[in-house]
């Protein structure tokens, strides 16, 4: 047992499940390692709009609103972080998310039409309701409640 590092119970028994350290271990690791692909996923979105706007102003060099690249990436990255956050880490975080993503694209919106001439700041006002619609549905409880006694 001490040349293996293992215990004796170990050695004697048949079965060989994993232990609960060995286990939080993997689970701990597999938790980072998905932040990190979520990270990834999310600089990648931004790598894409740095790219776009770098080239639009090299190979068109009129005075159009290119850092609306930048913009475009918030809810993108929004998006993006939504799709793992359901996936893989904990869904009661999917209602921020889903918020920012709101607010960020009634301000993309808001945006894109300002260098125009168009300041249409009541498009928040959408927000308004549809703010108090997410916070109402993160109060749905799908479980069962349990029975007093």
């Amino acid at each position: 047992a001490d040349m293996f590092s293992v215990t004796v119970y170990y050695l004697l028994t048949e079965d060989h499940t994993k232990e609960k350290n060995e286990i939080k271990f993997i689970s701990r690791r597999k938790k980072r390692n998905r932040m990190i692909i979520t990270g990834i996923s999310i600089l990648l979105v931004w790598f894409v709009a740095t790219f776009a706007f770098v080239n639009m102003d090299i190979i068109v060099s009129n005075k159009h609103p290119y850092w609306l690249a930048f913009v475009y990436a918030v809810p993108i990255s929004f998006i993006v972080w939504l799709v793992f956050n359901c996936i893989w880490f904990n869904k009661r975080r999917n209602f921020l998310i889903i918020s920012l993503l709101m607010w960020s694209t009634l301000a993309t919106f808001y945006l894109t039409l300002l260098p125009f001439g168009f300041n249409l700041w009541l498009v928040f006002a959408i927000g308004i309701p549809a703010q108090a619609i997410v916070l109402l549905w993160s109060n749905i409880r799908t479980k069962p409640f349990k029975k007093q006694k």
